[in-house]
């Protein structure tokens, strides 16, 4: 019958983007382990008499009872599991956050399930480590970059030289192209480097966007490739290399996934002015 209910479920799942509808209705789309990330409507939820107003909030992970309708998930119930109040009263980091949530939008398309669980797992841990502050917002972000385009099939490849396929040792700088998603010695990269400008005079053409990256950066970032999502933040970096390896991050998932997001933008901007008046 036309309008019947076809399924009813229960899941957990985080809120990652919303959408207002009318005066009191929202189109949330939640990120589940199970499913992917799924669109429910949620009616009358902005309404201050509803009791799932908490529970359907941007950033709340909940319990979620969900009815289909057609080619729609409707919300039925809704239990807050873990709000992370803490990071909603802080700007900078709710601005940090809902670039994250762009970025895992980005790699998760809605109804695809595939990769979902280790998405929603890196989201929570990351979530935790904003909300607790175990590392500096700067660090969390740039390891939030690499280990989400490494869980959406866009690792790059840090064990040797592309182009001699020497290995690169802990000691040696080396350039990461960020188109590539490879590594190149200092030898290689020195020879492209001469080759790309011959080719940018006779072609007026700008080189390929390539990165030097410092032995520390580079230990850090093998140091997330292959550890556990649960251990991914379990790493130290001194103070004077978090710069390099914040923009190396930044600027390779945005390279590979082609793209840049305002929300980046204005995280950015609220940490310029940070630190003009500090």
């Amino acid at each position: 019958m036309k309008g019947a209910i076809l399924l009813e479920l229960r899941v957990k799942g985080l809120i990652v983007r919303e959408t207002l509808l009318g005066e009191t209705d929202k189109l949330l789309s939640v990120l589940t382990s199970e499913y992917g990330r799924i669109p429910v409507m949620a009616k009358g939820a902005r309404s201050i008499r509803s009791r799932y107003m908490t529970s359907t909030q941007l950033m709340c992970y909940s319990e979620l009872t969900i009815y289909k309708r057609g080619d729609r998930f409707w919300l039925r119930e809704a239990l807050p599991v873990e709000t992370f109040y803490a990071i909603r009263l802080e700007l900078d980091l709710y601005a940090l956050v809902q670039y994250m949530f762009d970025v895992c939008c980005e790699v998760c398309p809605e109804r695809h399930p595939d990769g979902a669980e280790d998405m929603l797992r890196l989201m929570l841990n990351t979530l935790y480590a904003v909300m607790t502050s175990k590392k500096t917002p700067q660090l969390i972000k740039a390891a939030f970059e690499l280990k989400a385009a490494i869980l959406s099939g866009f690792a790059p490849d840090l064990a040797q030289c592309a182009d001699c396929g020497s290995p690169i040792s802990e000691n040696a700088e080396t350039t990461l192209d960020l188109v590539g998603g490879i590594l190149r010695c200092r030898q290689c990269s020195d020879r492209l480097a001469k080759t790309e400008m011959i080719f940018a005079k006779m072609s007026e053409k700008k080189s390929t966007a390539i990165r030097i990256v410092s032995p520390a950066v580079l230990s850090a970032m093998r140091y997330i490739e292959n550890s556990s999502i649960k251990r991914f933040l379990s790493f130290n970096l001194a103070d004077e290399f978090t710069k390099e390896f914040s923009s190396t991050c930044e600027a390779y998932i945005c390279s590979q996934i082609e793209r840049s997001f305002t929300t980046l933008e204005f995280w950015h901007e609220i940490q310029s002015r940070y630190s003009s008046e500090f």
